[in-house]
């Protein structure tokens, strides 16, 4: 009984290997350490022996190669692991250090308006000592300044930085912003103060070759320059970098935000449809000019001459893009497909699209975990196989007979295979992004040719101008500004509309897996000889992460689990009960306008435990670092109640929060010591000290944090806020029999913090410190570290540890760390 038509793997031969060596990339991303290079020949002497036994059946030989494909996946993914080299970078940096550094710019810098970032080929490290090394890698620099004018791409520079090895993810659900810059191959960062600390050595090199290689950075740089010299305002100008060059920085924040919650965002990076749309109008425009030499289409067809003439296009367009990642993926897809035409196998295109996957891998097998990679590739392949048959469906032959019904016939057309882009990517947008907009195909069909026929085409001309005729190449731009106008108005249309921006938990992998099965199965039902077999499998992969977490559920429902959160500066605990309630102390941590802890870090981090809504919200105090990502949590979880320090307060950012609370019609309580907010089975979580914590008329806001205490049948944990030591004298003359097993160091640790204070009095037998990566040399204190050395104190710092969590059973407490790896220390101070 044949489960997968064996003509499937002859027609699609190379999806079949793409599909596999792709398996083979995923895989080897999770078995990192293990060596798989010298399988590789033993496998090939495998399928050599098959095919002298087998000669006379070539089809089973063909199966046989695709193994291959799956171990090469493992071996190509193997090359992107930390380097080894000892003159590396990376091995010559293993904390943070201060050092000078030497190296040439790779990449043309860009600045945001807050912060420039640049990317230096290092050749020599200067350490604090004056010793000189060698060495060589990629080193990401970021600055509070515009490096822009001060360096260009081939310059060799010196700066002053401070050097660090890039944290892992410290929170399930986060961002690894690790892992994707070690898929670019960075594996250091490093921060440079002021303008002084970064100084040209060396004008642009004059090899030859370094001429060749950085002139597209160059390109770049030069025609940023040139828009941003331009007259147009600074919306235009940022998205017309972002579609020219891919420099997405200068878009103003709330353009962008209006953008994706308008479903349009992809339109303002460079990929497949810039390059497909501008393929098409170079096309149309050759095989009409075509149509005025019949003596040249006597000898090559038409279409074969639009396609050569796009494919000179899209080279052009992707060397004033830089030849940076996303370009080039959508080139390649684009340009597969052109070859297909000029090839006569365009009905291939799924083998041509297959093909520019794995000439992509190959070079850059950490592409396929990016967003763009996934994006593309599956939008493509959504349209050729659902495309298709959306057409016809809305396809009628009597539409041909008016122009007015032509037009229609192409808008249905349009708009169907807009919903099956949109329907390809919506998991994979989901779970990159965590929002989804179901206005995304109509405002596609209306905004997209409006920066794809004509903001991109006007620009592009610009560019060529730009240096002979800088007045023409201007007017090119306003001209081109027209399209960029009218599809921010059309962005801002879309995104006031009700549902324009859902944001909805994350899918897991093999709810993805799942849902493209279903989608598989449905498109090709009637070729499928066990259709039934594909949904059950389907349906296994949907339901095996809800299984998971109700097994999950059903191990914790007698335990207590708090997690402290990694947020960096600030602090955020969650509380879950065996009776599946949830609470959450705090929701604030290091963020900026394009940051938000709530949405990045908080959010995600309770979507990973099962949590879609809040029974409580404890905000201790109205300082930043402890409420500016209690904004989303507040939207998207609804806490039951809120128990704050104050319900008027004078901290607008507070009151803003208490009025959009309110309006939800969320209970808010300012509630006094004594006060029991949750009594369960076992457990009880309390106010020891409620809003004015002290007899001073005009106590700080740290000093009126609320003080809370869950008591459990295993012991009892302390979250203090941000008490300093007068109010912890006052704390421990109230409740002088004080005692708990984990304390929340106050204040973050801090040295005028009431943490070693609490420390010495309650001498708890772990404490936590809530803290960021760039404060852990302030926070804790050094004299907290030293006293919870001297007393056998365990401490964990999330700033080092990331996420841990304490789960309280009737055995004992159990602690684990939910984000970086490694195994939990016993020493005091791990």
């Amino acid at each position: 009984m044949r489960f997968i038509p064996t003509r499937w793997f002859h027609r699609f031969p190379l999806a079949c290997a793409a599909i596999l060596f792709a398996a083979g990339i995923a895989t080897g991303r999770h078995l990192s350490g293990i060596e798989f290079s010298r399988w590789f020949p033993m496998a090939a002497i495998v399928v050599l022996l098959w095919a002298i036994a087998f000669k006379k059946r070539p089809a089973f030989i063909f199966s046989c190669l695709f193994p291959l494909f799956f171990l090469a996946g493992l071996i190509q993914i193997a090359k992107i692991g930390p380097p080894s080299a000892p003159s590396h970078i990376y091995n010559q940096i293993q904390i943070r250090t201060e050092a000078s550094i030497i190296g040439k710019v790779t990449k043309a810098p860009s600045f945001d308006g807050n912060k420039g970032r640049t990317l230096i080929n290092v050749e020599q490290i200067i350490l604090a000592d004056g010793s000189q090394h060698q060495t060589s890698g990629l080193i990401r620099l970021s600055m509070p300044f515009d490096p822009r004018e001060m360096s260009i791409p081939g310059d060799r520079l010196m700066a002053r930085a401070s050097l660090s090895r890039v944290a892992p993810p410290g929170t399930p659900g986060g961002f690894d912003f690790r892992q994707y810059l070690a898929d670019r191959n960075i594996w250091i960062t490093g921060w440079v103060r002021t303008s002084n600390d970064l100084v040209r050595v060396d004008v642009t090199s004059t090899s030859f070759w370094d001429k060749i290689r950085i002139l597209p950075e160059f390109g770049r740089r030069k025609i940023n320059v040139f828009l941003a010299g331009s007259s147009l305002t600074a919306a235009e100008t940022g998205i017309y970098q972002a579609i020219l060059t891919g420099e997405k920085q200068s878009i103003p924040l709330p353009i962008f935000k209006t953008y994706q919650n308008a479903g349009i965002v992809h339109l303002l990076a460079i990929s497949g449809t810039h390059m497909g749309l501008l393929a098409l109008i170079c096309g149309l425009f050759v095989i009409n000019l075509a149509k005025l030499f019949p003596s040249l289409l006597l000898r090559w067809p038409a279409r074969k001459i639009a396609a050569s003439s796009s494919l000179i296009i899209l080279t052009a367009y992707l060397l004033i893009a830089g030849l940076n990642p996303p370009a080039t993926r959508a080139y390649l897809m684009a340009a597969t497909m052109i070859i297909a035409l000029l090839m006569d196998r365009l009905n291939m295109a799924i083998n041509a699209l297959a093909l520019a996957a794995l000439l992509i891998l190959i070079g850059d097998p950490g592409s396929l975990f990016t967003a763009s990679f996934q994006l593309s590739f599956f939008a493509v392949l959504a349209i050729l196989m659902l495309g298709e048959p959306l057409r016809k469906f809305n396809s009628n032959p009597t539409f041909s007979a008016t122009p007015t019904r032509r037009a229609l016939t192409w808008v249905c057309n349009s708009l169907a295979i807009s919903c099956a882009a949109w329907v390809g990517t919506a998991p994979l947008v989901l779970k990159h992004f965590h929002q989804i907009s179901l206005s995304g195909p109509p405002a596609t069909l209306l905004a997209a040719p409006l920066i794809c026929f004509w903001a991109l085409p006007m620009g592009l001309f610009s560019c060529l101008l730009m240096g002979p005729f800088p007045g023409a190449a201007e007017t090119l731009l306003q001209v081109g500004s027209l399209g960029i106008t009218g599809a921010t108005h059309l962005a801002h249309f879309f995104a006031d509309l009700p549902g324009s921006a859902l944001i909805i938990p994350p899918p897991t992998i093999p709810q993805i897996i799942g849902f493209y099965l279903i989608i598989a199965t449905l498109t090709f039902w009637k070729k499928l000889p066990q259709r039934g077999a594909f949904m059950a499998v389907a349906m296994i992969f949907l339901l095996a992460s809800p299984a998971f977490g109700i097994l999950k559920t059903l191990r914790d429902e007698q335990a207590t689990t708090v997690s402290f959160i990694d947020v960096g500066q600030g602090s955020s605990t969650l509380i879950e009960f065996p009776d599946h309630r949830a609470i959450l102390i705090d929701g604030g941590g290091s963020g900026s306008d394009r940051f938000n802890p709530g949405r990045e870090v908080i959010g995600p981090f309770l979507w990973t435990r099962g949590i879609s809504h809040l029974d409580g919200l404890v905000i201790t105090h109205a300082h930043a670092d402890h409420i500016n990502g209690l904004n989303f949590i507040i939207d998207q979880f609804h806490p039951a109640n809120i128990w704050t320090n104050a319900t008027q307060t004078e901290v607008s950012a507070l009151t803003t929060l208490l009025e959009k609370a309110r309006g939800l019609g969320i209970h808010i309580e300012s509630p006094p010591a004594g006060t029991t907010l949750v009594n369960t089975t076992g457990n009880r979580l309390e106010v020891l000290l409620g809003p004015v914590n002290a007899s001073d008329e005009q106590p700080t806001e740290n000093d009126r944090s609320l003080v809370i205490r869950l008591t459990t049948v295993k012991g009892s944990i302390l979250f203090p806020g941000d008490i300093m030591v007068r109010v912890g004298e006052h704390l421990l003359r109230t409740y002088p029999d004080l005692q708990c097993e984990v304390l929340l160091a106050p204040h973050h640790g801090g040295r005028t913090s009431a943490s070693n204070l609490l420390m010495e009095k309650i001498s708890p037998q772990t404490v936590v410190v809530s803290a960021g990566t760039f404060s852990k040399d302030v926070f804790p204190d050094q004299e907290l570290l030293n006293q919870g050395l001297s007393r056998n104190i365990r401490m964990f710092n999330t700033a080092i540890d990331g996420t841990v969590a304490c789960r309280i059973t009737s055995s004992g407490l159990e602690w684990t760390r939910l984000g970086r790896k490694g195994a939990m220390g016993n020493n005091p101070g791990s």
